[in-house]
């Protein structure tokens, strides 16, 4: 099973006013998730901020790096691809050599590197 970390914010673990968190008291952690978002198991590894934007930010910006672009060419396909699970749909992606991060999305499709007309896409 694949898995990523994401970066929750949880203010129950805030630790303001407790002196050996001085000016960092506003707590995130990673805790593991499956690729379809379903929480699997708290994480350990803990960060602490100035204030609770910063954490926002923090959570913002890293959940955002491990989105990945799943493009599928169709024209090729053994079954229509409204057929295909998620699973299915990604792991064609994975054999066609079309995953891309945010940025090679962006560069393949500005590049007319993708098929709008051919190809599908799946963001996770």
């Amino acid at each position: 099973m694949k898995t990523i970390l994401k970066a929750v914010r949880v203010p129950d673990y805030d630790m303001v006013g407790d002196e050996h968190y001085g000016d960092t008291p506003y707590g995130v952690v990673l805790d593991v998730y499956d690729t379809d978002d379903n929480f699997i198991e708290n994480g350990t590894d803990w960060s602490y901020f100035a204030t609770e934007e910063e954490a926002e930010k923090f959570c913002n910006e890293y959940n955002k790096r491990d989105m990945r672009v799943y493009v599928i060419d169709t024209t090729n396909l053994d079954k229509g691809f409204e057929e295909m699970t998620e699973e299915e749909l990604m792991a064609e992606s994975e054999r066609q050599g079309r995953v891309y991060s945010k940025q090679g999305f962006q560069r393949a499709f500005n590049e007319e590197e993708l098929n709008t007309n051919t190809d599908i896409i799946l963001i996770k």
